[in-house]
C-alpha cells in the first residue's frame, strides 16, 4: 500500500513517464490536483459561489473569474454563458413560454490568457484564464419580447382570435397562413 505522498508520486511517475518524451510539469502533478479537487469539493464550491455572485451582483457590475485548469473554467464558461442565453424553451417551440431573461452581457467571448512575454516571466500563468461578465437590468430582453409574443401574449391573442364573432377558428387567423395554429411549426 503506498502510506506517502512521495510513494505516490514515485509510482506514478513510473507508471505515466513514457521514456525519451519530457514533460513541462512532473505526472503526479495532476494527480495530486485531482485529489485535492475531490477532497475539497471545489468545484461544487466554484458553481455555487458563481451563482450566489450573480445574483449579488449590482445591475451594471462585472463579474471576472480567473481560473487556472481545464474543469473550473469549463464551469465557469458554462454558467456565465447560461446567465447570458435568457430563453430556455426548446428550439422548435415557435415562441418563448419561459419568460426567462438574460442576467449577464459577456464582455470577453473567449477567455483572456497569459501572453508569451508573461509566461517566460511567470510560467504558473501558463494555463490561467481570465473571464469577465456584465450584470444586466431587469427590463433586458423587453426588445426580444417585442419581436415575439410572450407566452401571455400569445395565449391572449389566441383567445381574442378564436372568441372574435367575426373571426372563426377555422378562418385564417393573423398567427398562421393557413388557418391551423401549430405551436410547434417554426416561423
Amino acid at each position: 500500500p503506498v502510506t506517502t505522498a512521495e510513494e505516490l508520486a514515485t509510482l506514478v511517475e513510473e507508471v505515466a513517464t513514457r521514456p525519451g518524451r519530457p514533460t513541462r510539469i512532473h505526472p503526479a502533478t495532476r494527480v495530486f490536483q485531482a485529489l485535492r479537487i475531490a477532497v475539497n469539493g471545489e468545484l461544487d464550491a466554484l458553481a455555487t459561489a458563481l451563482e450566489a455572485s450573480i445574483r449579488l451582483l449590482a445591475v451594471g457590475g462585472r463579474i471576472v473569474v480567473l481560473s487556472y485548469h481545464s474543469l473550473e473554467d469549463r464551469i465557469v464558461k458554462r454558467t456565465f454563458a447560461a446567465a447570458a442565453r435568457g430563453c430556455i424553451c426548446p428550439p422548435r417551440l415557435p415562441l418563448c413560454g419561459c419568460g426567462k431573461k438574460p442576467t449577464l452581457r459577456l464582455v470577453t467571448d473567449a477567455p483572456i490568457v497569459a501572453s508569451d512575454d508573461e509566461v517566460a516571466m511567470n510560467p504558473r500563468s501558463r494555463s490561467a484564464k481570465l473571464r469577465v461578465a456584465e450584470r444586466l437590468g431587469d427590463d433586458v430582453g423587453a426588445a426580444m419580447r417585442e419581436k415575439s409574443f410572450g407566452f401571455l401574449a400569445l395565449l391572449t391573442r389566441l383567445r381574442q382570435t378564436c372568441c372574435d364573432p367575426d373571426m372563426l377558428p377555422w378562418q385564417k387567423s393573423p398567427l398562421t397562413d393557413s388557418g391551423k395554429i401549430n405551436l410547434l411549426s417554426p416561423r
